[in-house]
């Protein structure tokens, strides 16, 4: 993982990792929705990306904004329930995003797959250990690396 639990709050790696999974979003929504809007619907995808992935980066301080940091601990198993529940919800945003456009949850979506919205809550969960191992070895940008 990037960092211990608790040491600092992190901008860059949530931003990197933030910016990949909206835009692979975004281009999934375009392969997805052909034919409508795509890029309006879409572009809310990479800033929603990079606040889950925010969330998931520095979960002490999310919890502490929501003033659970006295029954939630933190560190360990913990962080990995938390990041698979944000991974859930990001899952379920994406595709209750996708069915608000064609008539709510009872239309017919416009077409954003499962497995789309799957693959990138599982991006934003493991976004910390991604990022470390793209660190490790040495696959990022030099402004990238902290």
């Amino acid at each position: 993982m990037v960092a211990a639990a608790g040491a600092e709050f992190l901008i860059i790696p949530p931003l990197v990792i933030g910016v990949i999974a909206g835009l692979y979003e975004l281009f999934l929504v375009h392969k997805d929705e052909r034919g409508m809007g795509w890029l309006s619907h879409g572009l809310h995808a990479v800033p929603v990306c990079m606040i889950f992935s925010f969330i998931s980066f520095n979960i002490p301080f999310a919890i502490a904004q929501f003033g659970l940091s006295s029954s939630i601990p933190s560190g360990g198993i913990w962080d990995i329930l938390i990041r698979v529940v944000l991974g859930l919800v990001a899952a379920v945003k994406i595709k209750a995003a996708a069915a608000i456009i064609r008539g709510g949850a009872g239309g017919k979506s416009i077409g954003e797959t499962f497995f789309h919205a799957a693959l990138v809550g599982a991006v934003i969960a493991a976004g910390p250990y991604i990022y470390g191992f793209l660190v490790a070895k040495a696959l990022l940008p030099e402004w990238a690396m902290i």
